[in-house]
């Protein structure tokens, strides 16, 4: 509870702040630089010391095979629409289902342990 209550004041503060200079953008960004230091510096240290699970470990199972996955995901949504730009209708259908289909495949495949794809697996079954 307090760890948002600062975000929320350090995120007002700097956006009327940086909003006199560079307008929204200066909301956007006084909006992501105490969000970066709460979720990216402050609760992997918290989360790692209270749960016990060693710093190296939470960051790379929760921060950077997800990062890895979405890069994955948002390169392949933009090789979709290089390839078939959305124009109608039909071309934007085939899009998203080309992109869902690879994109649920980089998920199962990259996003999931093997104990989760068995588990999704025999529940599917």
């Amino acid at each position: 509870m307090w760890l948002n209550i600062c975000e929320a004041t350090a995120n007002l503060i700097l956006s009327i702040l940086l909003a006199r200079r560079l307008g929204p953008v200066g909301v956007a960004l006084g909006t992501l630089f105490p969000l970066l230091v709460t979720q990216m510096l402050i609760m992997p240290v918290y989360s790692s010391r209270e749960f016990k699970i060693s710093l190296w470990n939470l960051l790379r199972k929760g921060l950077v095979i997800p990062i890895i996955v979405g890069l994955l995901m948002a390169c392949i949504n933009i090789t979709c629409m290089y390839i078939t730009p959305p124009v109608t209708w039909l071309l934007f259908v085939i899009d998203v289902v080309v992109s869902l289909v690879l994109g649920a495949s980089v998920c199962f495949g990259m996003g999931l342990s093997k104990q989760e794809r068995g588990k999704l697996i025999s529940k599917l079954i």
